[in-house]
């Protein structure tokens, strides 16, 4: 497909609209994007944070009604909204029925679609999607190497996700921001940001909790998370209480900012069962702050054991496992956790800057669009925009 005006319609897809890895690389994207050759729009599923953020970022939104897309019959109503946007081209998140419709709606419109995988295919219903993907998508992205392994679509491009490592707020005014949630200053205090779902282990931590506490009585705990697992997370408040933890483990529901916890914590704890390329870790560096962590998905691409972060074989977890690592992390003092956290923030901005992230997404648009590449601000870009 040939574009041949300077500037090209893209039209992004998201379910969800609130701030969580997906929904929240949209974001980064849209922000990055240049608008002198890409004007992007988003449809959502819902109203939501992200709708917001778009909207202060100038970026015209259509929140649809989600069910009804996803409805057997929601092919005519992506199939219109498609018409309305008239984009030049569809990038799709997830692999979802609120996606496939849109793929589907973009293809009978003629319109290339880039179909973004951020998932798992971790179970017989999510690997009955791919041969959706296989053949509504022009280009398939993968954010990390295990779940292009699952997928196996040839002609995969591996896009890994990426963070701002610049720009971001003075600590001691994110400290503040903290204190306003209850987060005051701790002497050593581990983190635990995402989904409070069963595959994230958040039970194992508070578990750990305890056990750490009697060997290290001056640390903190503090989880902040939302998901759809509100009986999971009701038994992970209830341990909390039993254990007798009281203050020592908070936690709290999602956050549309979470930069004042990075700031107020040493070292972030992601015990997954599962991932695919938690985008946490990404921003726990950018604060300065190692990762423990299972060694699973793309996780021992993002840490290297002992020198930015700690892995734990994920056959081994266990509360004590878990606590025994945390014990260790923990008796090596803030200083020298801290100098882990410096030299994660340097080995991950190397890799995985939010700029790399944009121009991987504009080179791929320009190719599937026909379209030169030109580097932003060049002489040629100026004389394109007249």
């Amino acid at each position: 497909m040939k574009v041949a005006s300077a500037v090209a319609r893209v039209l992004i897809v998201s379910g969800r609209a609130d701030l969580s890895g997906a929904p929240r690389c949209v974001l980064d994207l849209v922000r990055g994007l240049d608008r002198d050759r890409f004007q992007p729009e988003v449809v959502l599923g819902e109203t939501g944070a992200l709708s917001r953020y778009l909207g202060a970022e100038g970026v015209g939104v259509d929140v649809v009604d989600g069910r009804k897309i996803r409805a057997l019959t929601g092919i005519f109503d992506a199939v219109n909204t498609i018409r309305r946007s008239r984009p030049d081209l569809v990038h799709v998140n997830r692999a979802v029925a609120f996606s496939k419709k849109f793929a589907l709606a973009s293809r009978l419109a003629g319109v290339p679609v880039v179909w973004h995988l951020h998932d798992e295919f971790v179970n017989s219903r999510m690997r009955r999607r791919i041969p959706w993907i296989r053949r509504l998508a022009t280009r398939v992205v993968s954010c990390s190497e295990r779940v292009a392994s699952q997928a196996r679509i040839d002609g995969t491009v591996l896009i890994a996700n990426g963070t701002r490592f610049d720009g971001l707020a003075p600590t001691d005014e994110l400290r503040d921001r903290a204190a306003r949630h209850g987060v005051t200053d701790s002497p050593f205090r581990f983190l635990f940001v995402g989904m409070i779902e069963p595959r994230k282990n958040v039970h194992l931590l508070v578990e750990s909790a305890q056990r750490v506490l009697d060997r290290h009585p001056r640390t903190d705990f503090l989880a902040v998370g939302g998901g759809n697992w509100p009986e999971y997370r009701k038994q992970v408040a209830e341990k909390i209480a039993a254990l007798g933890l009281g203050e020592r483990f908070r936690l709290l529901e999602a956050q549309e900012d979470v930069a004042p916890f990075y700031a107020a914590s040493n070292v972030l704890v992601l015990p997954s069962s599962s991932e695919a390329f938690p985008r946490v870790i990404l921003e726990a560096g950018a604060h300065g702050l190692p990762t423990v962590a299972t060694a699973v998905g793309d996780l021992p691409r993002l840490i290297r054991d002992g020198e930015t972060g700690w892995l734990i074989d994920p056959n081994e977890l266990d509360a004590d496992r878990l606590a025994g690592e945390l014990c260790v992390v923990r008796g090596l003092g803030a200083e020298a956790v801290a100098a882990r956290g410096r030299a994660a923030h340097q080995w991950l901005r190397d890799r995985y800057d939010i700029h790399d992230y944009v121009d991987a997404f504009e080179a791929l648009y320009d190719e599937i669009l026909g379209r030169t590449r030109v580097p932003r601000g060049s002489p040629a870009m100026a004389n394109s925009n007249g």
